[in-house]
């Protein structure tokens, strides 16, 4: 590509500290002393500082591990160099408008803002009405069927708990044939409703195409959404009110502390948590409820800071890989493990483990 323009780099510095957020201002001031290094290494050509001509794999440097934003990537590749001040100014001013608009809502909002009806709508009217549930719904029942679980010799049988449901029940179907118990919970009781609702079989919402697409990810596309929902049920033991931070987690009035063969937690944590101290602390009270041999099945999106659904902005922590296997080793759950899985597509993961106890 040819050089367009060529400017002072620190200028071009102030420029971004400018138009985009305190935090990223703040880390361009951090790596003020490596961008001396690091421009001069992607640009070969360019020897003095701080006159640099800036060529694109500069700029995609600067995206990328600056800004840390795939919205500014994706755009990297249609700016016209020259224009480049006006592109960042323009593009700020739109995410500006996005966030005076949309408030963004944080856990302690979920009570009163989380519309159970509206995040249903949103994500699973299709399989394929959202990338990240389309990313579950074909792999969970992969992890399912490598599961090899051995009945309780006190109980004589397994059981599933799967933490922050949300409206959803797509764990108890996929795990509806692998387990004898499975039990849903959610901090919000709005969603904790409409999972009762469904268990009483009041059909608040329409999961035809959801049980079908799992169907046919199982290899049982001749088999009738209305038997899975049945098997389902007949398994379920309650619906229950969590709470990631609290120690136990779950508030039931007859727990026998005995762990579970498999928790689970999908989009859960992350979207609880402000910090990354949050995630580990939220994780550690989900990972005393596996019992010894049993399983994590942990799935999220890493990098994200929202999530928009009916119409409203709700936070999320931007987690990293490395905070998440940080977070992981943290608890007894080594990624480099031989049973160690874990899927990562375009930034949405899904971990099955066995934590050591």
């Amino acid at each position: 590509m040819c050089v367009h323009t060529s400017c002072n780099a620190s200028a071009f510095i102030c420029l971004l500290s400018v138009v985009v957020t305190e935090e990223v201002s703040s880390r361009l001031s951090t790596f003020k002393l490596q961008i001396d290094f690091k421009l001069n290494d992607q640009v070969g050509w360019a020897k003095s500082w701080p006159i640099l001509l800036l060529h694109t794999s500069v700029i995609v440097f600067l995206l990328t591990h600056l800004l840390q934003s795939d919205y500014f990537l994706s755009l990297a590749f249609y700016f016209d160099w020259k224009n480049c001040a006006l592109w960042l100014v323009h593009i700020n001013k739109r995410r500006l408008k996005m966030q005076n608009d949309l408030p963004l809502l944080t856990r302690v909002d979920y009570a009163w803002a989380f519309d159970a009806k509206a995040y249903l709508s949103d994500f699973y009217s299709s399989p394929v009405s959202d990338p990240a549930m389309t990313m579950m719904l074909s792999v969970l029942p992969i992890i399912a069927e490598r599961l090899s679980l051995k009945k309780a010799p006190e109980t004589g049988i397994t059981r599933l708990l799967d933490i922050g449901s949300g409206p959803t029940i797509h764990m108890a179907v996929v795990f509806r044939d692998k387990v004898d118990e499975i039990y849903l919970s959610d901090y919000l009781e709005q969603n904790c409703e409409q999972l009762r609702l469904w268990m009483q079989d009041r059909k608040p919402f329409d999961w035809r195409s959801v049980l079908g697409y799992i169907a046919q990810r199982e290899g049982q596309a001749t088999l009738s959404v209305e038997a899975m929902e049945v098997a389902s049920r007949s398994k379920l033991r309650g619906v229950f009110h969590c709470d990631v931070f609290k120690p136990g987690v779950v508030d039931w009035p007859d727990y026998d502390g005995l762990g579970f063969d498999v928790v689970s937690s999908l989009f859960c944590l992350e979207f609880a948590s402000n910090t990354v101290d949050d995630f580990t602390n939220a994780l550690t009270n989900v990972v005393r409820l596996v019992k010894p041999g049993g399983y994590l099945i942990l799935g999220g999106v890493l990098g994200e800071s929202w999530c928009k659904f009916g119409g409203r902005l709700f936070s999320s922590y931007p987690l990293t890989e490395a905070q998440l296997f940080a977070s992981l080793r943290q608890n007894g759950i080594n990624p480099t493990d031989p049973t160690f899985t874990y899927y990562n597509h375009s930034d949405i993961f899904l971990v099955l483990a066995q934590p050591t106890q």
